[in-house]
């Protein structure tokens, strides 16, 4: 179903390495493939690679986007010490910064997630856990045919599983 007269934001916190860049690129990528017609991906990193503080936002709209700037989100990705997050409508945050990041830090926030990505049992990439629990709160479900054609060849495989992890639409 194309998504009509509708924004999606999303602005996400991590440190060098653990694919914010990538994850933002692909939850673009596949907002398009869903039906949005313009997306803009941002970017802001330390020139540390590995380790260095990076924030990305993407922006998916099926009508122009007049700022790739998020400075209020629908879904707002903590995987490391934020700082001072934006408001956001859902955080979703790394269950091991429960206690750095608690309710009380988070500026109007109405729904809170803490989930285990960066530390999971199955030893999925946190990244692609990421976009299918955001993927799965949105209510959309991308088949593994489409993320195949999505997604690079290089751990096509173990993204694939990480998405499809939470891939059957839940309520809250």
């Amino acid at each position: 179903m194309k998504p009509t007269n509708s924004t999606v934001k999303a602005k996400f916190y991590g440190i060098g390495g653990q694919g914010i860049k990538f994850l933002a690129t692909t939850l673009g990528n596949v907002l398009h493939h869903i039906g949005y017609d313009f997306i803009t991906i941002n970017s802001d990193y330390d020139t540390i690679v590995r380790g260095g503080k990076i924030e990305a936002c993407t922006t998916a709209s099926s009508k122009s986007i007049n700022s790739p700037i998020v400075e209020k989100a629908d879904f707002c990705v903590i995987l490391s010490d934020p700082g001072s997050p934006i408001p956001s409508a859902t955080y979703i945050i790394d269950s091991s910064l429960n206690n750095i990041v608690t309710k009380d830090d988070l500026p109007n926030s109405s729904k809170t997630f803490y989930e285990p990505f960066l530390h999971n049992e199955n030893a999925l990439p946190p990244n692609m856990l990421v976009l299918g629990f955001i993927l799965n709160k949105m209510g959309h479900k991308i088949d593994e045919e489409h993320l195949v054609e999505l997604l690079p060849e290089k751990n096509r495989e173990d993204n694939i599983q990480a998405i499809l992890h939470h891939s059957t639409p839940k309520g809250d």
